[in-house]
């Protein structure tokens, strides 16, 4: 039956089915799977605790690079330092992981707050041990040097547009976004 709960649990958390879900760190976290999701193009996670003035400070700069980078493909993540009890910010990043046991933050050496992350859908770190200013500059350089692919509705010779490749079309642009 536990088995059972977190398979639920994580299929909730990694496919994104409600809004933030705090987890714990044993449950998995894992950005590999956030990026290989259907239009997620970079991935940011930032380590905070509600008892950190400057990550509270941050929060805002968060919301706002998440709200003008979310329909491109940004998602983001943030992960609580706080020891006993998870903080779940206000506001509504794309999921929230305590780390009350400091797992992540042993994993990501982390030693200090706020710290941020940032990977692309390649699997690349952009952006490692960095404040939420240097992970907004990668977010724009990645999104201003990234190729463009724009795809039109396949035409026969007279120009007109073919039906049956509509569907063709909407298939590689679910792929590509």
């Amino acid at each position: 039956m536990r088995n059972r709960i977190r398979a639920i649990f994580l299929a909730v958390v990694f496919l994104g089915l409600i809004g933030p879900v705090n987890a714990l760190a044993s449950d998995d976290f894992n950005v590999d799977r956030i990026l290989a999701q259907p239009g997620v193009k970079l991935v940011a996670v930032d380590f905070f605790s509600k008892d950190c003035p400057p990550c509270m400070k941050a929060v805002p700069e968060w919301k706002r690079l998440h709200e003008e980078y979310y329909s491109k493909g940004l998602r983001f993540y943030v992960i609580s330092a706080d020891e006993g009890a998870c903080f779940r910010p206000a506001w509504n990043p794309d999921g929230a992981v305590c780390d009350g046991d400091g797992y992540y933050q042993e994993m990501m050496k982390v030693d200090s707050l706020p710290m941020g992350f940032l990977w692309s859908w390649q699997g690349q770190m952009l952006a490692s041990g960095s404040s939420v200013r240097d992970i907004q500059k990668a977010v724009e350089r990645y999104f201003s040097t990234i190729p463009r692919i724009f795809i039109d509705a396949p035409r026969d010779k007279r120009g007109r547009k073919i039906r049956a490749g509509d569907e063709l079309r909407a298939s590689v642009r679910h792929e590509l976004m």
